[in-house]
């Protein structure tokens, strides 16, 4: 009888279920087909049964919010999405370059987050946060087990508002706390200016200057020159321009930039829309600033969108040889269209064509763009372009890779890594304390090796006796960049780590050989 009434039971089921949405079967039921109003109606009585029936309760406004987002998803571009709330913020900060924040900067060693520097202009510069220092809390809640992303969410803060820290500081036995007031931080998109030395220190014979440009945001292409320029005047006619893991940002000062290179009436692109009448070639308006300038530019496999379109025009035009490796390739334009206060869909309106015609983006599902084995594209000197590649360098160039002594010390420090980078951060904050470095121009002495040796064995932090010898150079070099954060920054950093940059110094090589034949220098002897 079980079995009987278990029957009964589910055809009793069926037939509720159909008295209850008898009305809306009844109607003629819309085809694929049919004409849009059907299919909106469709899609409101869609919305209607879940609401109704649904075995969870589900608000309109969230039915609303769902079926938004998953039309968006269904178009399958990656590029194509909906931003809502900090998303959306997010996203116009990085665009505009300007954010409001507290300004510290942190890192996630081991099971602790440690300032590595405060963004200058910000409260935690102004009011003394240092780097070295341990984040103990924010707002009364202590860190501890906090990932990079919750820490980020407690510390952010709109213009005004205020932020309370303790943090721990090597030397004092009681934490230090500080009352951060968040403000407008400006991200600047071009570094200063910096004349590439020799290792000791001089300016090369040919001069070469160097400057990162680290986004495509708004007012990027004016950095850039304020940058160049104080290059230029200081008597620099060689310059890289490092793209590398530039995401790219607003497509205006992406051609902005290419203007600044290529002469009045030059091409800088096509943006290929739907229809001929969406489609916009643009070309260089001015002539352009550093003309007697020879270019080197640096691209990796995050280089991308905005940053690809200046150095697809560049390359086209045989204006800068390209270094390093092949870039991201999105050549995807998109268009953000805002929907409410903070709610926006940035969709894919367009796709990018360089000066020869050639596309940037890689293949992706729903983009329908192959790949061009022909290379019928050509610079103007006639060297081939491989098409819907991303851009491929001239002169393809890997980054450094780990050598056998640090990849033995790594290991043998194992889960105390973190603490030896520790260890390296407050004896660069002791050394640049106590007035023994003052400034960037400095080198690691046998005797500061020394002295991390002895901080690590202090801490028991094993390094076998062995792999010391092997390894100083690694730990000096490590050294070298903490002592050059605590007194520099971010950017000293980077300038120390321009000795150890072989992509670098391989476009400094292209730039510093003779003409080729077809006018790009291209010492390819630099490429491994």
């Amino acid at each position: 009888m079980r079995p009987r009434w278990g029957m009964i039971s589910l055809v009793g089921g069926l037939v509720t279920v159909a008295f209850v949405t008898g009305g809306w079967l009844s109607r003629p039921e819309p085809a694929a087909t049919d004409n849009v109003y059907q299919q909106a109606r469709l899609f409101e009585d869609m919305l209607s049964a879940i609401r109704a029936h649904y075995v969870d309760s589900i608000s309109e406004p969230e039915l609303y919010f769902r079926a938004t987002s998953g039309t968006v998803d269904h178009l399958r571009d990656p590029y194509s999405v909906l931003l809502v709330g900090d998303d959306y913020k997010r996203y116009t900060e990085r665009l505009s370059g300007t954010a409001d924040g507290l300004g510290l900067q942190l890192d996630l060693r081991g099971q602790r987050l440690v300032v590595v520097g405060a963004t200058p202009g910000s409260a935690a510069e102004r009011d003394g946060v240092q780097a070295g220092d341990h984040l103990l809390t924010v707002n009364g809640e202590p860190t501890k087990g906090w990932n990079v992303e919750r820490t980020a969410t407690r510390l952010r803060a709109e213009a005004g508002d205020t932020v309370t820290i303790t943090v721990a500081r090597q030397g004092l036995d009681a934490p230090v706390t500080y009352r951060l007031v968040s403000g407008p931080l400006h991200v600047p998109a071009a570094s200063p200016g910096l004349v590439v030395t020799d290792s000791a220190g001089s300016p090369l014979a040919d001069s070469v200057g160097v400057v990162a440009l680290s986004v495509v945001s708004a007012g990027a292409a004016e950095e850039l020159t304020r940058s160049v320029d104080a290059l230029y005047e200081q008597g620099i006619r060689r310059l890289v321009l490092d793209l590398r893991s530039n995401p790219g940002g607003v497509l205006s000062q992406g051609i902005a930039l290419a203007e600044l290179f290529l002469d009045e009436g030059r091409r800088v692109g096509t943006m290929q829309g739907r229809t001929e009448r969406q489609t916009t070639v643009y070309t260089a308006e001015r002539e352009q600033r550093w003309p007697d300038l020879d270019v080197a530019l640096l691209v990796n496999g995050a280089t991308a969108s905005a940053a690809e379109i200046l150095a697809g025009a560049l390359q086209d035009h045989d204006r800068a040889v390209v270094v390093g490796s092949p870039t991201l390739g999105k050549g995807a334009v998109q268009g953000t269209i805002p929907l409410g206060r903070d709610v926006a869909v940035k969709l894919t309106t367009a796709r990018w064509l360089t000066p020869s015609g050639r596309g940037i983006q890689r293949p992706l599902p729903g983009l329908d763009i192959a790949p061009d084995s022909a290379s019928r594209f050509r610079t103007e000197s006639g060297r081939p372009l491989p098409d819907a590649s991303g851009i491929l360098p001239d002169v393809p160039v890997e980054p450094r890779r780990m050598g056998p002594a640090e990849r033995a010390l790594r290991l043998a420090l194992g889960g105390d890594l973190s603490g030896y980078r520790d260890a390296l951060a407050a004896y660069a904050a002791d050394l640049r304390d106590s007035g023994t470095v003052t400034g960037e121009e400095f080198a690691v002495s046998p005797a500061m090796l020394r002295e991390v040796r002895r901080r690590l064995e202090r801490e028991s932090i094993r390094v076998p006796p062995g792999l010391w010898r092997d390894a100083d150079e690694v730990v000096a070099r490590d050294l070298g960049e903490e002592i050059a954060r605590a007194v520099g920054g971010d950017d000293a950093v980077r300038r120390r780590r321009l000795a150890d940059d072989r992509q670098l110094w391989a476009a400094v090589a292209v730039l510093q050989a003779p003409p080729a034949a077809d006018g790009v220098a291209v010492d390819t002897t630099t490429a491994e």
